[in-house]
């Protein structure tokens, strides 16, 4: 658990852990140089459990999260923030959990807000959550348990370069080197606040989570990059293009994805078949559909491949295409 200025918190999240029905477990507690009183709140628990480290020097998140990890002495390890409340069965759940399936390297929860009715699932099996990490990061950190030897054995530790998406950038490494599940349990309530350091740092969020994004991808393409148009178009969409031969080559592009996967078997194959057309729907009908000027010739070029794309778009946006490409003719044409 590591703590930084959370003395509003502090006492719930650490109650939540000491009342487990789970008994045996450490609890490593480090502080980051805390200038509240956290650390006085935490000193003033006399459980045998808790081992207290209060850094000398301020250095940051990921080096407290390393620091826990390296003073880890238990079969598992499991996350744990000092703003959160973990359910009083979390870990003796989590423990079974992964003693039944000695094949599951790590697992995460599901968890609700705190003061709502909100609850936040992902997605359970390895398959789809290595899916996921193309878009997104599909662990909730602060419900995580792993093995302790899992870790050991491939030498992994966060890294500051990705701090604030320090956690998905180790779980897309992880997927590659073991197997992750998530439990559809919630066990975990996560508390929203101003001063959370993900909302604090979000353009560094953003920008490292981009890059873990990338990386997912250069699993199966080694050119994946932000930088690239193709890996924009695939995990960002954030531009729309209107030229005929660039959307081609983009639709190629992506098939050509769908055939070196099958050929590393990186993604499953049906599952990443699947992403896949998902994006082409997307980036098709965003060429058709957000075009600046509509002209017969749009509309020929569409009626070219429309038994390709029919599945696409509704009869009604199909109809609205056509009325656009020869009203908006139609009135050019008058205009001269």
């Amino acid at each position: 658990m590591p703590v930084y200025n959370c003395e509003s918190y502090i006492v719930a999240a650490i109650d939540s852990i000491l009342n487990q029905t789970l008994t045996a477990f450490e609890l490593i507690i480090v502080d980051d140089c805390s200038t509240d009183k956290a650390i006085e709140i935490v000193s003033s628990y006399k459980d045998e459990r808790i081992n207290f480290i209060q850094k000398k020097i301020k250095s940051g998140l990921v080096a407290s999260l390393n620091i826990g990890i390296n003073l880890s002495r238990g079969k598992y390890i499991a996350r744990m923030d000092g703003d959160d409340i973990s359910h009083l069965t979390r870990l003796e759940k989590q423990v079974n959990y992964l003693d039944q399936h000695s094949e599951i390297d790590l697992c995460g929860t599901a968890y609700q807000l705190i003061d709502s009715q909100t609850i936040v699932s992902f997605p359970i099996c390895h398959d789809d959550i290595k899916i996921g990490m193309l878009e997104y990061c599909p662990l909730a950190h602060p419900t995580v348990m792993l093995k302790k030897s899992f870790i050991g054995n491939n030498n992994l530790r966060y890294l500051n370069e990705f701090e604030c998406a320090e956690d998905y950038e180790l779980w897309t490494r992880c997927v590659s080197l073991g197997k992750i599940n998530n439990m559809p349990d919630v066990l975990l309530s996560y508390r929203r606040h101003n001063n959370q350091f993900s909302i604090t740092n979000k353009k560094n969020q953003d920008k490292n989570s981009a890059i873990c994004r990338v990386n997912m991808l250069s699993l199966i393409w080694k050119n994946a990059s932000l930088n690239d148009q193709y890996t924009r178009e695939l995990l960002f969409q954030n531009e729309t293009f209107h030229n005929i031969n660039k959307l081609n080559d983009v639709i190629g592009w992506m098939d050509e994805l769908v055939r070196l996967n099958m050929e590393k078997a990186c993604f499953d194959a049906h599952k990443f078949k699947d992403y896949v057309k998902i994006k082409k729907n997307s980036t098709i009908r965003r060429f058709y559909l957000n075009q600046t000027i509509y002209t017969p010739k749009v509309l020929c070029q569409f009626l070219k491949v429309y038994k390709n794309y029919k599945g696409c778009f509704s009869t009604l946006e199909y109809c609205k295409l056509a009325l656009k490409c020869l009203v908006f003719w139609k009135l050019n044409f008058a205009r001269r």
